[in-house]
């Protein structure tokens, strides 16, 4: 079965000294590399990735873009002062991010004719320079950001060596590879297209303009009798007063109830007499008698209290209306910042989201997102089938059933079936051999996708939820079953979301 907890904690040992030396970016690696080589066009397939995301931080685009732009490799700080971006930036930087791949793309075609095809490579060694400053980073390093994605979690939860000693990873890159690579240069490539032909950037600017224009929102003129809502706030101080002095004393009066109670169930526990039980339950009832008495006639309720809590609230709100010096909001920290921004992001990115969908997408942007991704597909088949006939054993990236992985990556032989029929499944779903199951449909019908893509239009979240929108997609034949997803993810001990991402 495939492991990725050896893998998580080999890159998380091995990061923890190589950023401790200065390390060759991809620049000074393609400089060396030899032009037309599977090893220029692997660089070439990462520096397309660095300079997305160093145009996302020069512009600082993507602040609220976490759904495109990815949250696991944000961990570097944002820029403080970002160049003014126009309405064309965010598709400019994604065009270039296209462009890129293509080039890339180009290189790596060209390379595996050559069947003999090999370079080596020491993981640690390799990062990318995401804000663009020179300098090296821990959240830069491919062993970082590749343990985030397959350990699921964080950096602070990857697995690290007791003696947190550096374990070094080399790789040995060969034909199978290669063709590895040009596959996920068209699931990337599908990517940008797919976000291009739904161009969410005007939807994000007018997020920051509204936002902005919060601070010229008109101020209500109402005068407010400070001297009243000073005297509610004294009654309601008095008031909390009362209520935990009654509280106090309704504590002191239950507590010998309390023990009492406990002393009864302990004692019931221990006889086997009926008689006697039916004794205790009847002092137990006067007990609970009593104590509901108590609390009726001394008060102390949680309800009460919340109630008073939240009118001395509201009325220290108005007078800090009033006067600012007599603000009751707690000062934040620097924490329950950053979890507003998070919780601010996430929103923006939904609201963002389900925005664009519902703009008329760029119908020659979806036929490209279409193409790369059967491309996608028929190049990851080529590659599986390639894997499978290498003899060598010789730090594998990817291994089979027989070889072993220079990550520590273990896999057999029906997990590689497995997520050969979900490649397939997929490939029939472009084609529109399959169908997508939708609650709203019966069981001999779904949603033929390929329908939608020879004529794209605005996607309404509702509509599609509720089922109206897929109505007009629907036909009748098999549909994709989880059955497969479920095999992988059995397989896999969990992690199918992990092996799709690494595997491709």
């Amino acid at each position: 079965m495939p492991r990725f907890s050896i893998l998580a904690t080999l890159l998380a040992t091995c990061l923890t000294s190589s950023i401790a030396t200065a390390q060759p970016s991809l620049d000074d690696h393609l400089k060396i590399a030899q032009p037309g080589s599977f090893e220029a066009g692997a660089l070439q397939t990462l520096k397309a990735v660095e300079t997305l995301f160093q145009t996302r931080y020069k512009y600082e685009i993507g602040r609220s873009m976490g759904f495109l732009m990815g949250r696991r490799t944000n961990g570097f700080s944002s820029n403080p002062n970002p160049d003014q971006r126009d309405g064309q930036t965010f598709i400019a930087m994604l065009e270039k991010f296209e462009a890129d791949l293509t080039e890339a793309r180009r290189t790596l075609q060209q390379a595996r004719k050559d069947p003999n095809i090999h370079f080596e490579w020491k993981v640690e060694e390799i990062w990318l320079d995401l804000d663009g400053n020179g300098q090296r980073s821990d959240v830069e390093s491919m062993t970082q950001i590749a343990a985030q994605f397959l350990s699921g979690r964080g950096s602070w939860a990857v697995g690290q060596s007791e003696n947190n000693q550096s374990t070094e990873i080399k790789i040995r890159f060969d034909h199978a590879d290669a063709i590895w690579l040009i596959a996920y240069t068209h699931l990337l490539s599908g990517l940008a297209n797919g976000v291009m032909a739904f161009d969410p950037s005007p939807v994000f600017e007018s997020i920051l303009e509204r936002r902005a224009n919060l601070e010229f929102a008109p101020k209500l003129e109402v005068e407010v009798d400070a001297q009243a809502l000073k005297a509610r706030l004294a009654g309601l101080e008095e008031e909390l007063v009362k209520f935990n002095a009654r509280k106090a004393k309704l504590d002191t009066a239950l507590k010998p109830l309390q023990i009492k109670r406990s002393e009864l169930i302990a004692k019931r526990k221990a006889t086997n007499d009926e008689e006697e039980k039916a004794k205790i339950r009847k002092e137990q009832l006067a007990l609970s008698q009593e104590e509901r008495e108590l609390r009726r006639t001394l008060g102390g309720g949680r309800q009460e209290k919340r109630w008073i809590d939240t009118e001395i609230r509201a009325v220290k709100r108005q007078l800090a209306a009033i006067d600012p010096e007599q603000n009751i909001e707690p000062a934040r920290t620097e924490f329950m910042l950053q979890q507003a921004r998070a919780q601010q992001e996430t929103i923006d990115s939904i609201y963002a989201l389900v925005t664009s969908l519902g703009q008329k997408p760029d119908a020659a942007r979806i036929q490209a997102m279409r193409r790369h991704w059967s491309e996608m597909l028929t190049t990851n088949t080529e590659f599986w089938a390639a894997v499978t006939l290498e003899s060598d054993d010789q730090n594998e990236w990817i291994p089979n059933a027989n070889q072993t992985s220079g990550l520590g990556i273990e896999i057999d032989e029906l997990t590689i079936k497995a997520w050969q029929s979900i490649l397939q499944d997929a490939e029939a779903i472009l084609k529109g051999d399959l169908l997508v199951p939708h609650w709203a449909l019966p069981p001999e019908m779904g949603v033929n996708l390929a329908l939608w893509f020879e004529n794209p239009e605005p996607i309404d979240v509702l509509g599609w939820l509720h089922g109206v929108d897929a109505f007009k997609f629907a036909a009748f034949g098999p549909r994709i079953s989880e059955a497969n997803w479920t095999a992988l993810q059995r397989l896999t001990q969990g992690r199918a979301g992990a092996f799709a991402v690494f595997f491709n």
